[in-house]
């Protein structure tokens, strides 16, 4: 499901008015770009990568449970990361004065990674991995790092006063607006259901009984689409106002939104590979006895 998403992303056209009474322009963004000579690289490779992240996962859907499959993942959705970064190094370096930008505020944009990035793909993880393995420690621990940094994002200090200073609060600074009403909305669902997923992630221990521990993982699981689903529609209510504007939310949605979630799944597909291959590896026999829902499942 997540390749045909990525590849939707990939060759959804981009669709632009030009004009009363003149007809609109398809442009299939990510081939277009690929095709300009003076494109920098970090940009063809994040054009690149749905498309081959897409048809890459198409391939390993049909691939064995071992640990390999969740390498090969991770590795299609980090080699845009890294290649961004080492662009990014080679402009400081060649581009005159680019090294001496002070960033102001290290600690919003350190907490705000943490918070907007790294605390989902850790909680993302830790509940889908419980849903297959829910006794397994790795998985717990992705789980409950997310929620704590999730939590600290929420509490500390580190908006702008008018902002109102931590995150908690920014959502209600938002309501006192009319034109960001719907955003503030969109941003307290969010928070409310992350913040739930946060807690059932901690309270769920590996101790916890299985049955009950894949249930806590579910609805972590879904406590996070609801709210990220949520969020997605205030915020479309906002700027998805005619049908290019549609067409371009949603390739965006498939895109970045598949790209992002290709880190869990990998990480996912990794600790429960590597159980399924350790537990295969000691036992010397397929485990032709084992009840479906004790054996590790495809995530992909």
């Amino acid at each position: 499901m997540l390749g045909v998403i990525l590849l939707i992303g990939f060759i959804l056209p981009v669709i632009q008015d030009n004009g009363p009474g003149k007809p609109r322009s398809v442009d299939i963004a990510n081939i277009t770009i690929l095709t300009q000579q003076r494109a920098p690289i970090s940009l063809k490779v994040l054009c690149l990568a749905p498309g081959v992240a897409g048809i890459g996962l198409i391939v390993l859907q049909a691939a064995t449970r071992h640990p390999v499959r969740g390498v090969l993942i991770l590795f299609m959705a980090l080699t845009p990361i890294f290649v961004s970064m080492i662009d990014f190094q080679i402009t400081q370096a060649v581009v005159p004065g680019a090294a001496s930008v002070q960033h102001e505020n290290t600690l919003a944009m350190t907490l705000g990674f943490m918070g907007i990035f790294i605390a989902p793909l850790a909680m993302l993880t830790g509940a889908r991995a419980r849903s297959y393995r829910p006794d397994s420690m790795t998985a717990y621990c992705f789980g409950i790092a997310g929620a704590v940094l999730w939590l600290l994002f929420l509490i500390t200090p580190s908006l702008p006063s008018e902002q109102g200073s931590i995150f908690l609060m920014m959502p209600f600074e938002l309501l006192k607006h009319d034109a960001t009403t719907k955003m503030g909305m969109g941003l307290i669902a969010l928070a409310a259901s992350m913040t739930l997923a946060a807690a059932v992630c901690i309270i769920n221990a590996p101790s916890t009984d299985p049955g009950r521990a894949r249930k806590h993982a579910a609805l972590a699981f879904r406590a996070m689409c609801v709210g990220v689903g949520v969020f997605l529609l205030f915020l479309g209510g906002m700027f998805m106002t005619s049908f290019p504007a549609i067409v371009a939310g949603l390739k965006a949605l498939c895109w970045f939104g598949g790209m992002h979630l290709l880190l869990p799944t990998g990480a996912t597909d990794l600790i429960v590979g590597h159980i399924h291959h350790h537990h295969h590896e000691h036992s010397g026999v397929a485990h032709l006895h084992t009840p479906p829902d004790e054996i590790s499942g495809r995530v992909v």
